[in-house]
């Protein structure tokens, strides 16, 4: 009897981790798992091995991510690395330094870092440990948070390359399945440091749930599914009142309804990856956006982002941003300019004349104030300002783009033209200018 009830707790979380991989990944990629070495990804660990032997499957390889916080990190790493030296498995130990004063609380720095190395490691997919109990908890500490919906839909089975092919099973089975296999672990025993939001809601909130509520891991877990599915519905129906791909006019806000509006305003701080930090953030940012005058300059600083509001759209800029006050240029096809890139390339009869960058050093940098251009032979020289406002550039966009000299002359503007004296004429040879997007 107890055979055959070790055989099909065997085989439930051997299949449910095929199910994942065969719906997410495909055959011969590329599985890197996130090797704590707790009982959660060794049992995982240990089904991938055996499903890879069972059929023709994919690489798989392991990460340890060492944070150094616990005095027993450097014996964590070394038993990492012998289990995977038992299986066969590649592997590799990432050092972390964690930030204890990010704001995020050591837990959440920790997260932090450890997402960090997991987003840099060369592989299809990365695949997380976390279980049924761990979504069950994460539910109820996001609500006691006052999350939103996506927030109360916890850890979804998969976001881009991560995998979490675990997320239906209870820790009960992963830890009989670990017992049944004579599995090795780590007991953390900060685990049981209740000072740590998390371990106080397993170690002393749970227990008395489940004396009263059985089942309330797994429902918690199924409500995360049902926030999942309201989601889901929220983003097409932000898409819907977005409609074609674009910035986001404010006129658009203002024609819907509050809760469709406040809806389409948090649509776009995820396209841009900008966390909201509460509910009556984002209501007062949608009525300054909607009632402030027109000539008011508005300007949210809201995480590494800049809301501000131009020509009748919400614009997200980027904050801080970091280039050298000036580059030179001795023929590179490309050059960084802060976070975007100048890129040069060769031409016939268009672009930049060679011939004229030859007389002097050329070089990139910021506008300083009262800079001029003559665009036409025949045409007025005029002010830098007028040309950039004239074009519809953002006032923060005017003091970030890079302008090219030729020792003292104004050759190029981003977005704007190149100067009358330095234009391609046939059959010359000249280079082409081209910054976030913009050539000529």
């Amino acid at each position: 009897m107890e055979n055959s009830r070790n055989k099909h707790l065997t085989e439930r979380l051997v299949q449910t981790v095929k199910t994942c991989l065969g719906r997410y990944s495909e055959p011969g990629q590329h599985l890197a798992v996130a090797f704590s070495g707790g009982l959660d990804s060794s049992v995982l660990l240990d089904i991938l091995c055996r499903y890879q032997v069972d059929v023709e499957a994919s690489m798989v390889s392991a990460v340890h991510v060492h944070h150094g916080l616990n005095s027993d990190a450097d014996a964590w790493a070394d038993h990492c690395a012998n289990e995977c030296q038992k299986r066969g498995v590649p592997f590799i130990t990432k050092h972390v330094s964690v930030n204890r004063t990010s704001g995020h609380g050591l837990e959440g720095s920790a997260r932090v870092a450890r997402y960090q190395v997991l987003a840099d490691i060369d592989a299809d997919h990365v695949l997380l440990a976390h279980q049924q109990d761990d979504q069950a908890e994460t539910v109820l500490l996001n609500l006691l948070r006052g999350a939103s919906i996506l927030g109360a839909a916890a850890m979804p089975v998969v976001r881009g390359r991560y995998l979490r092919p675990l997320l239906g099973i209870g820790r009960n089975e992963i830890r009989e399945y670990a017992e049944q296999h004579a599995l090795i672990w780590i007991e953390d025993i900060s685990n049981s440091d209740d000072h740590f939001m998390r371990n106080f809601l397993r170690n002393r909130i749970f227990p008395q749930l489940l004396d009263r509520f059985p089942a309330a891991q797994t429902n918690l877990a199924r409500a995360a599914q049902s926030f999942v599915e309201a989601n889901t519905l929220l983003e097409q129906l932000a898409q819907f009142d977005q409609g074609s791909p674009g910035p986001l006019r404010i006129e658009k806000l203002r024609r819907l309804e509050k809760l469709r509006a406040l809806n389409l305003l948090a649509f776009h701080f995820r396209l841009h990856e900008v966390q909201i930090a509460s509910r009556d953030q984002l209501q007062e940012l949608l009525r300054q956006l909607t009632e402030a005058a027109v000539d008011r300059q508005l300007r949210f600083r809201i995480g590494g982002m800049e809301v501000r509001r131009y020509r009748g759209e919400v614009c997200f800029v980027p904050t801080p941003f970091s280039s050298p006050d000036t580059l030179e240029w001795t023929g590179q096809q490309s050059m960084p300019w802060g976070d975007e890139m100048i890129t040069i390339t060769a031409g016939v009869s268009t672009g930049v004349r060679c011939a004229s960058l030859e007389v002097a050093q050329v070089r990139f940098a910021h506008r300083m104030g009262g800079e001029k251009i003559r665009l036409r032979r025949d045409g007025p020289c005029r002010p830098l300002k007028d040309l950039l406002r004239e074009a519809g550039i953002a006032p923060w966009q005017r003091d970030r783009i890079p302008l090219m000299y030729c020792g003292s002359d104004l050759v190029w503007i981003p977005g704007i033209g190149i100067a009358a004296g330095y234009q391609c004429t046939s059959p010359e040879t000249g280079v082409l200018l081209e910054f976030s997007g913009v050539t000529w």
